[in-house]
């Protein structure tokens, strides 16, 4: 079940978030690794590795630890951009997309969703951080990774 997706050099929404807005690093994200909305846009990832099972998700992304979510939306705990700021992620299902949650502090989340294309071959990766009071909205993030086919399949 496990799939490997390269690209994400396609990024087609706004340009990127401003500098300490909270960012989305990468799962067991690492302070100055980048990670924020800006940096999501300009160096997204070059592979995608993703491992399915009935009850879980396992996303691997290139110089990150492996981060498996259940589909039933219990809690995950990760470390944030900060050795001591702990990350609650969750992932539900809604319809054929997967939408990944990320409470990063009490004002601030991030809602991340995972849809393959329909003949499976793309897999589209939009990323959001909903606006909190006074702020402007922030835009729709969007990545676009290539399924690889492992020789033989």
């Amino acid at each position: 079940l496990g799939q490997a997706m390269r690209g994400g050099g396609m990024p087609m929404g706004g340009r990127g978030g401003r500098p300490g807005a909270g960012g989305m690093p990468p799962a067991g994200g690492q302070p100055g690794a980048g990670g924020g909305p800006g940096d999501m846009a300009m160096a997204a990832a070059p592979r995608l590795v993703i491992v399915q099972t009935d009850s879980s998700i396992t996303i691997t992304r290139p110089n990150a630890r492996a981060l498996t979510l259940f589909f039933d939306g219990r809690a995950v705990w990760v470390t944030g951009r900060m050795p001591d700021e702990q990350v609650e992620m969750n992932a539900r299902w809604r319809g054929q997309r997967l939408e990944v949650r990320r409470v990063i502090s009490d004002r601030r989340s991030s809602v991340e969703s995972y849809e393959l294309s329909s003949n499976g071959r793309k897999l589209f990766v939009r990323a959001r951080m909903p606006a909190v009071e006074g702020e402007t909205r922030m835009p729709e993030l969007r990545r676009v990774y290539d399924r690889v086919v492992p020789p033989g399949q």
